[in-house]
């Protein structure tokens, strides 16, 4: 979860985002710290809107106010992924199949793990991904998912 606001601890307000991990703990993967600070200047920057790009990127957006009120927006990491490259595209095949990709949805949804995930999936010739090693590595390192090996 992403939250967006002000940091007062500077000689003016700054925009700051922080990540908290599924647990409800600060997540201090992202930014070193698990909070990122920015500042547009010699200006009060408030933050009003948080939202994550499908690149894991963060975008926060709100209002600079220095001699005049303005709105600016502030883009950064998303950590510790950095560009996060994570898609419905499970099998890595460019193409989202429910004979593949949903089915291997439904059983980590249902807690299945291992190589019962993909036991009985005829994967596509293109597919990079089609043990349980290749897809379990792309949902943690890529999708940031916790999975049992």
């Amino acid at each position: 979860m992403y939250l967006a606001g002000y940091f007062s601890g500077a000689a003016h307000p700054s925009f700051c985002a922080l990540r908290y991990s599924a647990n409800g703990a600060l997540d201090t993967t992202f930014e070193t710290s698990g909070l990122v600070i920015s500042s547009s200047g010699n200006s009060y920057d408030f933050a009003r809107a948080v939202a994550l790009q499908p690149d894991g990127k963060i975008v926060v957006a709100g209002i600079c106010a220095g001699t005049s009120n303005d709105w600016c927006v502030v883009r950064c990491d998303g950590g510790p992924f950095g560009y996060q490259n994570c898609k419905l595209d499970v099998d890595g095949d460019n193409q989202m199949l429910a004979t593949t990709d949903s089915l291997i949805h439904a059983r980590i949804a249902l807690g299945i793990n291992g190589n019962a995930v993909v036991n009985g999936i005829t994967f596509p010739p293109t597919a990079t991904r089609n043990t349980w090693p290749l897809i379990r590595d792309y949902l943690v390192t890529q999708c940031g998912m916790s999975l049992r090996q």
